[in-house]
């Protein structure tokens, strides 16, 4: 899986890119600090997904990527522990699943792989 990493916070940014860098499938395109410096990594090499923070910047760059990349699998990184209306407000603005921070790198990691492989998977469950 080819991904594309958006976040403001720099170490976010590296931390994510090494943890990822370590699997065999795989391989960080690119990282960002905007989407306007993602479209420009996505114009070079079009990813399999995008692992974005959610922040005020983005929320707008959903639809932007959006537009020109729709098969892309946007996926937000939230720095809140997610409730039972999470889901719906992140299909809301665009976005095809979600990550909590908080979780570990492992199960980040195997839930990554599960929504960006799978069209039916939110949080890495399975939606009816």
């Amino acid at each position: 899986m080819k991904l594309l990493i958006i976040d403001s916070d720099p170490l976010t940014l590296k931390s994510l890119e090494i943890m990822l860098a370590k699997e065999r499938d795989i391989t960080v395109l690119g990282l960002a600090d905007d989407v306007i410096k993602a479209l420009d990594i996505c114009h070079s090499n079009e990813p399999t997904g995008i692992l974005m923070a959610i922040c005020t910047n983005n929320i707008n760059g959903i639809k932007l990527i959006k537009a020109y990349y729709p098969n892309v699998k946007i996926i937000l990184l939230v720095n809140f522990a997610a409730n039972a209306h999470t889901g719906e407000q992140v299909l809301r603005l665009g976005a095809d699943g979600y990550l909590e921070k908080t979780d570990d790198i492992h199960l980040i990691i195997e839930k990554l792989r599960k929504m960006i492989l799978d069209s039916n998977v939110l949080n890495g469950k399975i939606e009816k």
